[in-house]
């Protein structure tokens, strides 16, 4: 997979932060479809609505954990029971500033989570990452 080719779905409350991360990936050109939410429940509701229809689903989520109403966590369950039902397979990474070693461990120990990446946003990580697991 070109990781030029990608369509990244950002997902966090901080409009600055997801406007920051889309231009870091756009910039390094990784990614070339961004979609983003403020909300983490307004991506599900994308994701399900969208969910027969692989071209329209994102390769690869980035999802803050920090979050009012649906935290990342949450999202997370969420997207376990629809995952089933999506066309295609979807990579999550967290983006998170967290300190706290428990949502760390957490993060670290989830099973639909690819990484846990540190904000704000080191996109050669990301390539690396990536280049890494699509060359399987």
């Amino acid at each position: 997979m070109d990781v030029a080719q990608l369509h990244f779905m950002l997902i966090d409350d901080n409009k600055i932060d997801l406007f920051l991360h889309q231009k870091l990936l756009s910039i390094s050109k990784i990614g070339n479809e961004f979609t983003t939410y403020n909300s983490a429940e307004m991506a599900l509701i994308m994701l399900d609505k969208n969910s027969n229809e692989a071209e329209r689903l994102p390769d690869i989520i980035l999802l803050d954990i920090q979050m009012p109403h649906m935290n990342g966590f949450d999202f997370l369950d969420a997207f376990a029971v629809l995952e089933g039902k999506l066309a295609k397979r979807i990579i999550i990474y967290t983006l998170s500033s967290t300190a706290d070693s428990k949502d760390t461990n957490r993060m670290k120990n989830h099973p639909l989570i690819a990484r846990a990446l540190k904000k704000p946003l080191e996109v050669s990580i990301l390539i690396q990452e990536v280049k890494n697991r699509t060359s399987h």
